[in-house]
């Protein structure tokens, strides 16, 4: 799926969409969206697919309404705003206007406001190890540690890394999960920083949960570090 820039975890979606939008409504001459190189028409569409995608949303978090039918709704809503968006986030990305706060707004890395881009190509050779924790409702808390004695989860000093990879799928049974990263349903994110919640949501609960990770350098991203083995967590 390559580098995801918008996350597919219900709550850092709708997070994300309302932030953004809220950022290109901004009345201001020229417009933020006029700056970053969209055009009028591209930020309206933004503004009507996130007002349409918030009442989905809605729906999702009234236990009143959330169902299967509710369910797969937002997943849909999700797919189709990320694959309208990633083409205005490479253009956002490619502007010679964007800032470092741009790059904090759309979770974008862009090199042309950089005088001195770097492209590092060497492997990031620290080995990752994830430790999963329980929060309830289908959520967990993810958390990296470059040994297995680390007493904080952090990212490995010195190599360029600043997300972590992970690679996953869920399975009915413990025994029952994908082989490898690589197999059929397998779908891959790239979260910031070391420590991240992942969200399931209650229908997944009884599921177990399949994963892959390596730490990862988003401003190069064909640097990744050794894949981890598959590890299997109940979802609880």
């Amino acid at each position: 799926m390559g580098k995801t820039r918008i996350s597919r975890a219900t709550k850092k979606f709708a997070i994300y969409i309302n932030r953004t939008n809220g950022f290109l409504q901004i009345v201001i001459d020229p417009t933020n969206g006029t700056r970053l190189g969209l055009t009028t028409q591209n930020v309206t569409d933004w503004n009507s697919k996130t007002i349409a995608a918030l009442i989905t949303y809605g729906k999702w978090g009234d236990p009143l309404q959330k169902g299967p039918a509710v369910n797969k709704a937002m997943k849909l809503a999700i797919k189709n705003f990320i694959a309208f968006a990633q083409p205005l986030l490479d253009i956002i990305a490619a502007s010679p206007n964007l800032t470092s706060d741009d790059e904090l707004m759309f979770n974008v890395v862009g090199s042309s406001n950089r005088a001195n881009p770097t492209h590092r190509t060497d492997p990031i050779e620290a080995a990752i190890y994830t430790k999963l924790v329980q929060v309830g409702g289908g959520r967990m808390r993810a958390k990296g540690y470059t040994t297995t004695t680390a007493r904080r989860a952090g990212l490995p000093p010195d190599t360029g890394a600043d997300s972590v990879k992970r690679y996953w799928a869920l399975s009915t049974t413990a025994i029952n999960g994908p082989a490898t990263y690589r197999s059929a349903g397998v779908v891959s994110e790239v979260e910031t920083g070391a420590s991240t919640i992942m969200e399931f949501g209650a229908d997944n609960i009884g599921q177990y949960l399949n994963y892959w990770d390596q730490w990862y350098d988003t401003k190069n991203p064909k640097r990744g570090g050794p894949i981890s083995e598959r590890q299997v967590k109940l979802i609880s």
